[in-house]
C-alpha cells in the first residue's frame, strides 16, 4: 500500500496493516450496476453493497473505519484495466442529489433525531456545524485531532445561517501498532477544546429529490420494501450537553422508512465505547 496517495494528494504510510480485504469480501455474481450521474466527461455507476459485515467499534472504528470502507470498495469493486477505481458512497454524494437543507439539522442536547418543532428554543438545541467548547477531561480519537478538528463548517445561530464545506473522507490511512491491530488511540486534554457538529439524522422523503430514481438507488428497493444498511466513507462528531461522541455516517432503510444518519463509535466521557 506504500507509494498510494490520499485524496489530497498525500501519500499514504500504511506499513503496519497488510490485510489482503479480497480474501474477507468476496463480490457477488448477480450485483448490479446502474447509472449514478453523467457529467459529460465522466460516466458514474453504482452497485450493491457487498452483503458481508464489516463491524466498526471504539476509537480504531473511528480512526480506520474510512480507510477500511475505501479499501474494501477498490478491491472488491475496481477495474484498473479500464481505468475504473471504485469508491465508496458519501453522504456528499447524497447531499448533492437531495434537497434536504441538511445545514438547518438541529437536535436537543439530551436527544438524536432531528427537531422539527419551531417553539423549541435554540438554547437547548445544537444545529449542524455549530461549535461548543468544552472546559475539562475531554478525550477524542487521534484521526480527529490530526484531520477532522479542522472540519470548516460554521453555524451562526443568530442568523440561521451556515458557511464553509464537508471535509469528510478527505483524510484515510491507517493508524497502526507493530502488531497489526488498528489503533484505538484517544488524546486526552485537561484543558477547554472546541467541537463542531458534524452529525445529522435524516429521514428522507422520496420527493426531496432531484430525480426518484436517487431514492431507490440509495435506499435500495425490493418488492416494494426498502432493505438496506451500510456504511458511508465519512466521519462525523455530535454534540450533547456535557459530552460529545464520535462515528462514521451510514444509511439504513426499513420499513419504507430511509434514514441517513450516524452510529456512535466512541464517547469522550467513556473512551472505548
Amino acid at each position: 500500500l506504500d507509494g498510494e496517495k490520499d485524496a489530497d494528494g498525500v501519500e499514504v504510510k500504511n506499513e503496519y496493516i497488510q490485510e489482503d480485504f479480497s480474501q474477507i469480501f468476496k463480490t457477488e455474481g448477480d450485483m448490479q450496476w446502474r447509472v449514478w450521474d453523467y457529467d459529460g466527461k465522466i460516466l458514474r455507476i453504482i452497485g450493491d453493497p457487498t452483503t458481508q459485515k464489516l463491524t466498526l467499534q471504539g476509537a480504531a472504528g473511528y480512526n480506520n473505519g474510512v480507510w477500511a470502507i475505501e479499501k474494501i470498495c477498490k478491491t472488491l469493486y475496481s477495474n484498473e484495466a479500464k481505468g475504473a477505481i471504485a469508491t465508496s458512497l458519501k453522504r456528499t454524494d447524497i447531499q448533492r442529489v437531495s434537497t434536504y437543507d441538511y445545514t438547518q439539522y438541529k437536535h436537543k442536547t439530551d436527544g438524536f433525531e432531528e427537531v422539527t418543532d419551531s417553539s423549541e428554543s435554540d438554547e437547548q438545541l445544537i444545529y449542524f456545524g455549530e461549535s461548543k467548547t468544552y472546559e475539562t477531561n475531554n478525550q477524542y480519537p487521534k484521526m480527529w485531532n490530526d484531520n477532522d478538528k479542522d472540519w470548516t463548517y460554521e453555524y451562526d445561530k443568530k442568523n440561521k445561517t451556515a458557511t464553509g464545506r464537508d471535509k469528510e473522507g478527505k483524510k484515510w490511512e491507517v493508524i497502526g501498532t507493530e502488531n497489526g491491530q488498528m489503533e484505538g488511540k484517544m488524546h486526552e486534554e485537561s484543558t477547554q477544546t472546541t467541537f463542531k457538529q458534524s452529525y445529522y439524522f435524516h429521514e428522507c422523503n422520496q420527493n426531496e429529490f432531484i430525480n426518484d430514481a436517487y431514492y431507490n438507488l440509495i435506499f435500495g428497493e425490493s418488492s416494494g420494501n426498502l432493505n438496506k444498511s451500510y456504511w458511508l466513507a465519512g466521519r462525523y462528531v455530535q454534540l450533547w450537553e456535557s459530552d460529545y461522541s464520535f462515528g462514521l455516517q451510514y444509511v439504513y432503510s426499513v420499513n419504507g422508512r430511509g434514514i441517513v444518519c450516524g452510529d456512535g463509535l466512541c464517547r469522550s466521557n467513556r473512551c472505548g465505547v
